[in-house]
């Protein structure tokens, strides 16, 4: 993989010569393009044997999400609600069983830049097409795709 971080996300983001087009051969643009990256998957594996977890969905309610993962590989039903519970400082729930356990925030992904308004219209004008393509092949829609996000 090729990411290349410049001095701004939007320098990372946009063709250096062109700024009006996104660098679509920065990894950073292209790692988003699941569509693209599930075809070369499907070609060995059908759909039916690929489950797609909804980390929208897995924040807000993990035990749903988890639900739906032990309905697609036809597993017993094993997860519960009293599982986790809502850390009141991170906001972001933790695991209740076995152990009480969170992750670190230092643990839980990068801090995310400042991006304008503008930015994210173009990435996701960008990406609509990827995602509408995703959402045929697993005819669900991710909460990612929702406009308000």
């Amino acid at each position: 993989m090729h990411y290349r971080i410049k001095d701004t996300f939007e320098e990372s983001v946009l063709e250096y010569d062109r700024f009006e087009n996104i660098d679509t051969n920065n990894d950073l643009i292209k790692i988003g393009m699941y569509a693209y990256h599930l075809a070369r998957w499907v070609r060995y594996f059908p759909l039916s044997q690929i489950y797609l977890v909804d980390g929208g969905v897995f924040k807000t309610d993990p035990v749903k999400e988890l639900k739906n993962l032990e309905r697609f590989l036809q597993l017993p039903r094993y997860f519960k609600k009293e599982h986790f519970f809502l850390h009141p400082k991170t906001n972001l729930y933790c695991s209740a069983f076995p152990i009480k356990r969170c992750l670190d925030k230092r643990q839980k992904g990068l801090r995310h830049p400042d991006v304008s308004d503008k930015i994210v219209k173009r990435l996701r004008d960008f990406y609509r097409a990827y995602d509408n393509q995703l959402s045929m092949m697993f005819n669900r829609t991710f909460t990612w795709m929702d406009e308000d996000v």
